[in-house]
């Protein structure tokens, strides 16, 4: 009974430190200003009008 005990002890002291493990690997949002993506607009619908469409959108994204 004593051993059982023990055991369930350290069951939730591993928990608790996994669950710290967790808290600090977990990602926060952010809120990012898409206001210069609505900018964006597209003359045609050829491929290179919208791969240079695209590449607007990365670049405002990573700012």
């Amino acid at each position: 009974m004593q051993q059982t005990i023990l055991n369930v002890q350290k069951l939730n002291l591993a928990l608790e430190k996994q669950n710290e493990a967790f808290k600090k690997m977990q990602v926060q949002k952010t809120l990012i200003d898409t206001t210069a993506i609505k900018e964006i607009v597209l003359k045609d619908s050829s491929c290179e009008t919208e791969l240079r469409g695209y590449k607007q959108i990365f670049k405002e994204l990573g700012k």
